[in-house]
């Protein structure tokens, strides 16, 4: 008999959610190492590309509200 035991994502050494954190107890997404998925609701914001997009509508609206108070 061949028994396969799968890693939970919370302790298999690997960022599975993308927020640049892995597994208990650095990834707040992880409650254990037992807890089976890594999920952490401030991926958007906290991972490298959700990042540079806060960044570049942070400017793109700085941006745009400059050029629109030149005009009035």
């Amino acid at each position: 008999m061949v028994s396969f035991l799968a890693a939970d994502d919370c302790s298999d050494g690997t960022d599975n959610d993308g927020d640049g954190f892995v597994d208990f107890p650095y990834d707040p997404g992880c409650t254990s190492l037992l807890s089976t998925r890594e999920i952490s609701p401030l991926v958007p914001l906290f991972s490298s590309f959700g990042l540079c997009l806060l960044v570049l509508g942070l400017l793109l609206a700085s941006f745009s509200f400059s050029n629109t108070r030149a005009r009035l």
